[in-house]
């Protein structure tokens, strides 16, 4: 069977409906709003800072609410709710190519390297980058390919962390052969019935210890010694399997293993003890762990600036695979659509207010979202109106939040007065109680405990804890280091670590 050549067009439409739905979609925009407070300015404002001067909230063709106007950052490391919107194009993108191409035509290969709790997350991820380059290269891999009959390839880093090994990256390709592989046995696995691939299926056996050989020299070249793998360090597995009636199956664990499945943060999918980031991340959320919010900026920081996803040479325009980058993809969900029904418009003041609330641990834009998802577009009006009335503050701000959202309550005014007319209700940031008076919503407002407090020690503990896992920021010119000497900071004037703990 020879590998099918797809023209150009070819490529049927994908579904226009990206956004997750239900519990998976209240996780993702709680995690955005709760990691607020370890992310950098632009992740910070994603789905909250306006783009214009109003917000629209609007209702899909699907059923599902969304507001028009927002900023979307396009971070598909950092940000929970952009990274499965990129994820779910690309998981797209990949299960047409396969089943275009033919699962059984199709192979993965994965490759690790060793690793301990004290490596550096980021040197590691570029090294590991370094020795896959360096071992898919050069005239005697060409000949291997060629040998193989592997015409295509898309690879992914998958990342995970454990307490015991620190971060383990590793790299998954897929191999798009151009002859069908055969099973020659079949076994029960926990997760259900899997081919048995050995060696001589993929070529000689010799031509595979070569090639775990040739990946030992890479990674003690460009790694290090201490990192070099034992034999599992490269491993093949196909991505289907034949059930015990003898039909072919395309499995979805590969879309797993290239961190494509949309997975729920709150559900534990790590293996022995490991976690994903964003487990990570709904760990620190749930529990306020500092450690957590340690590795969550680590996380953060160090995968900045690399790729998700590569496919190899003209592989998409072989398949009529537009290339679409991160941003282009975010941004679709910006552009009005003719069936879009619009409910109504926050201005400036109303936005406002209605970020800085929340309903239920439920941050008031999220909760409104989710009333109308739920509730259709009859209950927007009274989703509005119970954020409003919530005196679940948990932001420091600088003026009265209730006042805006006035326009959207029209019966929570109080009795009309001859001289200054209605009685506009005001809420105290700090203690959250209401009162009738222009000013403050208590008696001193600088007696109430400040919300925000919990956030200023939550990322002061995140700080002072990354000096254990390897790298440390000096307390005055807040400077990164991934080596943490005692005095961390080139600057001599500066204080070091343990003048600041002490003082702290």
């Amino acid at each position: 069977m020879n590998a099918p050549t797809v023209q150009r067009g070819d490529f049927h439409n994908f579904d226009p409906d990206p956004q997750p739905s239900g519990e998976l979609r209240r996780r993702l925009y709680t995690l955005r709003r709760e990691l607020s407070v370890l992310q950098r300015d632009r992740v910070r404002a994603c789905g909250f800072c306006k783009t214009g001067r109003e917000v629209e909230l609007v209702l899909d063709a699907h059923g599902k609410a969304q507001y028009r106007g927002t900023q979307h950052c396009s971070c598909v490391w950092e940000c929970p709710v952009c990274q499965m919107l990129i994820k779910s194009r690309r998981r797209q993108e990949v299960e047409t190519v396969v089943q275009e191409w033919g699962a059984e035509c199709c192979v993965m290969l994965t490759l690790t390297i060793r690793h301990g709790a004290g490596d550096n997350l980021r040197m590691l991820r570029k090294d590991l980058q370094r020795a896959y380059a360096a071992f898919a290269r050069g005239n005697p891999w060409l000949r291997f390919m060629h040998r193989q009959g592997v015409e295509e390839s898309i690879r992914s880093m998958e990342l995970t962390y454990s307490k015991r090994n620190g971060w383990h990256p590793h790299l998954h390709i897929v191999w798009f052969l151009r002859d069908e592989l055969k099973p020659c046995d079949i076994f029960e696995t926990d997760s259900g019935p899997r081919w048995w691939l050995p060696a001589d299926e993929l070529g000689h056996r010799g031509e595979i210890e070569w090639l775990r050989a040739r990946w030992r020299t890479m990674v003690e070249r460009f790694v290090g010694a201490k990192h070099v793998p034992n034999d599992h360090g490269l491993a093949f597995s196909p991505i289907c399997y034949v059930d015990e009636h003898g039909e072919l199956h395309s499995g979805e664990k590969y879309i797993q293993k290239l961190g494509l499945e949309l997975a729920d943060p709150g559900t534990k999918s790590g293996h022995r003890g490991s976690r994903t980031p964003l487990e990570i991340a709904w760990d620190y959320v749930t529990h306020r762990v500092p450690r957590d919010a340690a590795l969550w900026r680590m996380y953060s920081r160090s995968m900045r600036g690399s790729k998700q996803i590569t496919w190899s040479k003209g592989f998409k325009r072989r398949m009529g695979v537009h290339d679409t980058s991160d941003t282009e993809i975010v941004a679709e969900l910006e552009e009005a659509q003719p069936t879009d029904r619009r409910l109504g418009v926050f201005t400036s003041e109303l936005w406002e207010s209605l970020r800085m609330r929340f309903v239920n641990g439920m941050p008031g834009p999220y909760y409104v979202l989710q009333c109308v998802t739920e509730g259709g577009p009859s209950v927007a009006a009274a989703a509005v109106a119970k954020v409003g009335r919530s005196t679940d503050v948990r932001e420091k701000i600088r003026r009265t939040l209730a006042e805006p959202l006035l326009e959207w309550l029209p019966e929570w005014t109080g009795p009309p007065d001859d001289r200054h007319g209605p009685v506009r209700h005001r809420v105290c940031p700090g203690c959250g109680s209401t009162t009738e008076d222009g000013r403050s919503g208590c008696v001193d407002h600088r007696l109430c405990e400040p919300f925000s407090s919990q956030w200023s020690r939550y990322e002061r503990g995140a700080l002072w804890l990354e000096s254990s896992l390897g790298e440390r920021r000096c307390p005055d010119c807040k400077r990164w280091e991934d080596v943490a000497p005692s005095n961390h900071c080139r600057n001599n004037d500066h204080r070091t670590i343990h003048q600041q703990e002490k003082t702290g």
